[in-house]
C-alpha cells in the first residue's frame, strides 16, 4: 500500500508517492524485527545452556571437560556467544534463513534441556 503525503507549497496541492522510501523505511524495521528475534532466542539459548551446564549430569560433565580441553573454562559460552553474533550479522544482511535457522537451533536446545531435566531419577 502506499502513502501519499499532500504539501501545499503552491496554491495547487502536490500529490507525492513514497513508495520506494516506503520499501527502504519497512525493510529497515524488518531487519531491525531479525535481529530483535535472533537476540531474544540468545538470551534464551545462554539461559538454558546455564541450566544445562549447571545441572552437573555426567553426559554434561564429560561434554564440559572436552570444551575446558580445547577453548578454556568458558569454552562452550564463547562458541554460543559467536554462533549469536553470526547469526546477528547474518540477519542485519537482511537473510532471514539466519533467522530461521537460529529459531531451529533454540528449539533444538529447548527439545534438549527438556529431555535432560525431564528424565532426572
Amino acid at each position: 500500500m502506499r502513502r501519499i503525503m499532500v504539501t501545499a507549497s503552491s496554491p495547487m496541492v502536490q500529490v507525492i508517492f513514497l513508495s520506494a522510501n516506503d520499501n527502504a523505511c519497512k525493510w529497515a524495521y524488518v531487519e531491525a524485527m531479525y535481529i530483535v528475534i535472533i537476540f531474544l532466542c540468545g538470551i534464551c539459548n545462554f539461559a538454558m545452556h546455564k541450566a544445562m551446564l549447571e545441572s552437573n549430569h555426567p553426559i554434561i560433565a564429560e561434554a564440559r571437560g572436552s570444551f575446558r580441553r580445547l577453548l578454556g573454562p568458558y569454552g562452550s559460552y564463547i562458541l554460543e556467544f559467536v554462533m549469536l553474533v553470526a547469526a546477528m550479522i547474518f540477519a542485519n544482511m537482511g537473510m532471514l534463513t539466519a533467522v530461521i535457522f537460529y529459531f531451529i537451533y533454540t528449539l533444538a536446545n529447548c527439545a534438549a534441556a527438556w529431555v535432560l531435566f525431564s528424565n532426572k531419577h
